[in-house]
């Protein structure tokens, strides 16, 4: 009988010390230490400003809480762009005008995150988000480093370029890099001005070639005349492209100091017996109309500074009136792609 009373009082303490050993190993396991980084002291003592650029953030998921990290860190680098500058550059088709602050977004992939941890005190989840300043700036780097090297040049060898409409040709042709430069320099100033400010020099000769562009634009006066044109839609064509260019389109030849001819051709192959078939072509050539007209002891010259000339794919239709609509729309959208 003492035995078994013995027995059962140790099982009961055996019992007892269990119970109490699981119960502090699940507190233990509810109640994780808070992160450092959890508090501000604590978040720039483990992401130093110096070293990065970092936002605490909560979120009732752990991946809201992440996405709401990444949108703070990116209007915290938009308000560090000063002014958000409009800038141009050459694309396949004009030159264009666009916003580099909108690129920012498209760099947040640099973001990286803790761990996220569930607070029990707010009832969310928290996260910081941060952007290593030295490895976001070396990821931008090649492309800053590439208008760097032959932008000054190439501006410089266009600048030497005695006609006006080959000097604004020459120079869109020297801007095509600041395409890629102009995506990412913006983000580079936000994450690591001191290094960026070697490439200042290369913003600062962007504004200057826009200005000259600008000034040699004014003095391009184009006459254009198209043979073969239809319904004038040829002439619509290219006056809009020179427009829209920069260029001043006059009606009348007269005092021009160039002169834009244009031949249009729509071949037609033999009507089979399913459909009909039109081989649009055209060509077109700028020149420059030199001496005067009005000094007869020295001969008008001309100068060929532009010319292009295209062979498109085929037209097709039905009926003839179909496969010639279409062939005429090749032309004029064909047109609307010339690169200056």
């Amino acid at each position: 009988m003492k035995k078994s009373v013995l027995f059962f009082v140790l099982l009961l303490a055996c019992f007892g010390a269990y119970c109490k050993s699981k119960k502090k190993t699940e507190e233990k396991t509810e109640k994780p230490a808070s992160p450092v980084w959890m508090t501000d002291e604590g978040r720039l003592s483990v992401f130093p400003s110096s070293q990065y650029l970092s936002a605490f953030a909560f979120g009732g998921t752990a991946e809201a809480a992440k996405n709401k990290a990444a949108e703070t860190l990116s209007e915290f680098i938009k308000s560090q762009v000063t002014s958000s500058v409009n800038y141009t550059v050459s694309n396949d088709d004009y030159s264009v005008f666009q916003d580099s602050t909108v690129e920012t977004d498209n760099l947040m992939f640099c973001t990286e995150y803790t761990n996220p941890f569930y607070s029990e005190y707010h009832g969310m989840y928290c996260v910081v988000g941060y952007i290593d300043r030295a490895k976001a700036f070396n990821y931008v780097k090649p492309k800053l480093d590439s208008a760097r090297r032959t932008f000054p040049s190439a501006y410089e060898q266009s600048l030497l370029i005695e006609d006006d409409f080959e000097k604004v040709v020459s120079i869109n042709r020297a801007r095509k890099c600041l395409t890629e430069f102009y995506e990412v320099y913006d983000f580079a100033r936000a994450v690591n001005p001191q290094k960026t400010s070697v490439y200042e020099k290369i913003d600062v000769l962007s504004k200057q070639s826009e200005t000259t562009l600008a000034a040699l634009k004014q003095k391009v006066v184009i006459n254009v005349q198209v043979d073969g044109d239809f319904d004038g839609r040829v002439k619509a064509a290219l006056s809009g492209l020179f427009s829209k260019a920069g260029f001043t389109v006059a009606e009348s030849e007269k005092g021009c100091g160039y002169r834009c001819t244009a031949n249009v051709d729509l071949k037609s192959s033999a009507a089979t017996s399913k459909t009909v078939e039109f081989y649009p072509s055209y060509s077109v050539e700028i020149t420059k109309q030199g001496g005067s007209e009005t000094e007869k002891a020295k001969p008008v010259t001309k100068k060929t500074v532009f010319s292009v000339s295209r062979k498109l794919e085929k037209s097709a239709g039905f009926d003839a009136s179909t496969a010639e609509r279409r062939a005429k729309l090749t032309i004029e959208n064909d047109i609307k792609n010339i690169q200056f």
